[in-house]
């Protein structure tokens, strides 16, 4: 952010971790997208955002993607996924997946996963990271 912006100029906003080679992939994949344009997406490790957002946990942004809608409201992970897959026309031919609960138990499980997965590797490579996130998640189907 290369001038201070108030809250409200920046929701909707997307939260991701610029370190992560999977979570840019999903940014720059969003960017491609019409309407991409309307959604703030900034790297949860600029200090600048916890002073504008100071409900927001630093840490756990960087554990799980994070979006604020233009009312305020705070989804993260698979929540994420589902509420912009709503948000964009061109997959918003899958939405239909998140009116059935198996579909809804697939969108979680998938992003679960693929957390659990990241985390593993940054484990490896992260010795600080190490001490910070030992416990392995509940994937739930």
């Amino acid at each position: 952010m290369s001038r201070k912006r108030s809250r409200e100029e920046l929701l909707p906003l997307l939260l991701f971790d610029e370190e992560c080679s999977l979570c840019n992939r999903f940014k720059l994949s969003l960017e491609r997208l019409e309407g991409s344009d309307k959604i703030n997406m900034i790297s949860a490790r600029n200090p600048d955002i916890f002073e504008l957002f100071p409900e927001l946990d630093p840490e756990q942004c960087l554990i799980d993607v994070h979006y604020i809608d233009e009312s305020g409201q705070i989804y993260l992970g698979a929540e994420v996924v589902s509420i912009l897959l709503k948000k964009f026309p061109a997959v918003s031919k899958f939405a239909w997946l998140l009116d059935t609960s198996a579909g809804q138990s697939a969108v979680k499980y998938f992003h679960n996963m693929t957390s659990y997965l990241r985390r593993e590797a940054l484990l490896k490579d992260c010795p600080g990271c190490k001490k910070r996130h030992t416990k392995k998640p509940r994937l739930e189907r």
